[in-house]
């Protein structure tokens, strides 16, 4: 109303300077058809004007969580910086099916855990895939496995995406529904928990790295390193570079006086995705042995039992640049035997250092098993390994002649993973019934999930606060025990 009343009267003097003799009063023709509509457009165009001028303040922007907004866009493209989309979470789902032979459209759905997932690609399935295929092929070959027993059945590890984009964390064990009709198929089974997948970014987050790509950004710094990966083919969320005399520079110090000699920096990455498990199939063994032993057992009644076991040493190594800097591996099967240990190396290639080279795509695996086969050898095991997707594809991206710095050696690492527990009291203002808790348990996995690598403490006042905005009416109450072991 004021707004208004200022324009008219604004409008209405400008007319009687202009012509004086023009009756303006209250209740005119000129007063009703001129000056009053020319008075709502300078009105109407003096608000918008400063509502426009608030939204396109980055002060503003800064607290928005809008996903869309053209103004946020515009200014952001001032510092070269585009808002990122989202991306679908992923996963591994392992089928098993009568068949060799299986083509899946792309689209093929399940439901895992509850949630709709679908393959993003057409697959054809076959124990022999091409070794060469055409690039412009729109199909992917996946490899079927004999499943080694009388059935004749085959396995076959299928790559799928979440039907949402955004951030999932769907573990192993949840049931998985097939959700296409298919006579081969006879069950389906996660066998790679479906993680990672980003929202699309809102306003506040596009200007956060707005102000990294204006921030001063020496070479090798932190927020150098920053606005490099701030368009890095694989989400960056949070790193942590060592350089100098850092004691965590562990390849640096190669050399006899134990002195970093500069130009080495090692950079620790947070991607979105929380570390997962792979599956690798027919690791080809190299050489072998196989070694008798005898065990006696004396019984009570004074007679012996005698068992031999007849063990073959293996050793396969990893070098799959897909599971770049793999934090272990936890279980290998072999065909028709019974594991009997299992010892896992991680090394480096010649001129490097196995702790400089730890969680890097320098790394070499090494894995010398024994297992019991009763007699034979063995040609080709499986492997499990607890891994962090897309550490290779940083590594290429920062290596690449547009992005390296010249003169400086960055070498990508996986941060090392922190598995937090935390138990304490609820206070609620009314009965929290089970989906209640598991928001408070999420928004507890979310606070924890979401720091930076290199935080040292997790806060309970931080966690506190995440319940009371998830759940208001709920109040987290101490003593809080929190425990933790390193991957």
């Amino acid at each position: 109303k004021d707004a208004f009343e200022s324009a008219e009267q604004v409008a209405n003097d400008v007319l009687a300077q202009a012509a004086p003799s023009v009756l303006t009063k209250t209740g005119s023709v000129v007063r009703e058809l001129i000056v009053r509509p020319v008075a709502y457009l300078i009105a109407w165009a003096t608000e918008n004007l400063a509502e426009l001028r608030r939204k396109s303040s980055i002060a503003y922007l800064k607290t928005s969580q809008a996903t869309e907004n053209e103004i946020a866009d515009l200014v952001a493209s001032n510092y070269f910086v585009e808002r990122r989309q989202g991306t679908p979470a992923k996963g591994i789902v392992t089928l098993l099916i009568r068949s060799e032979t299986l083509r899946l459209a792309s689209g093929a759905s399940f439901t895992v855990g509850g949630t709709p997932v679908h393959t993003p690609e057409q697959y054809y399935i076959t124990p022999t895939p091409p070794t060469v295929v055409d690039p412009q092929s729109d199909v992917t070959y996946l490899k079927a496995y004999a499943t080694n027993d009388v059935t004749g059945n085959y396995e076959v590890n299928v790559p799928v995406v979440t039907d949402e984009l955004g951030g999932f964390e769907i573990p192993l064990g949840v049931d998985v529904t097939v959700e296409f009709a298919s006579v081969d198929v006879i069950s389906a089974e996660l066998t790679s928990p479906i993680t990672g997948g980003s929202s699309t970014e809102t306003d506040a987050q596009l200007m956060q790295r707005a102000e990294y790509n204006t921030a001063e950004s020496g070479i090798g710094t932190y927020y150098g390193l920053r606005k490099k990966f701030n368009h890095a083919p694989v989400t960056v969320s949070s790193l942590y570079p060592v350089a100098g005399e850092e004691q965590a520079l562990f390849r640096a110090r190669y050399n006899n006086v134990n002195i970093n000699p500069g130009g080495i920096v090692d950079c620790y990455i947070k991607t979105n995705n929380q570390p997962v498990i792979g599956h690798l199939e027919e690791l080809e063994v190299i050489g072998g042995s196989t070694t008798s032993i005898t065990d006696v057992v004396q019984t009570a009644g004074g007679t012996s039992t005698t068992t031999t076991i007849n063990l073959f040493t293996g050793t396969v190594t990893i070098n799959d640049p897909a599971y770049a800097g793999l934090y272990s591996v936890p279980a290998i099967r072999v065909a028709g035997g019974t594991v009997y240990s299992v010892a896992t190396v991680f090394g480096a290639p010649a001129g490097d250092t196995d702790e400089g080279a730890r969680l890097s795509t320098a790394q070499t695996t090494t894995i010398t098993f024994k297992v019991d086969l009763q007699g034979g050898t063995v040609d080709t095991i499986q492997a499990d390994v607890v891994y962090m997707p897309g550490l290779s594809d940083l590594q290429a991206f920062i290596d690449s002649d547009p992005e390296r710095f010249l003169g400086l050696d960055i070498r990508c690492k996986a941060a090392v993973p922190v598995e937090v527990h935390v138990s304490c009291d609820v206070v609620s203002e009314t009965a929290l019934t089970e989906a209640d808790i598991d928001t408070l348990k999420q928004a507890v996995m979310d606070t924890v999930n979401s720091l930076p690598v290199g935080t040292k403490t997790v806060n309970f006042s931080d966690l506190r606060n995440a319940c009371a905005t998830a759940k208001p009416g709920v109040d987290l109450r101490l003593p809080c025990t929190m425990t933790g072991f390193r991957y």
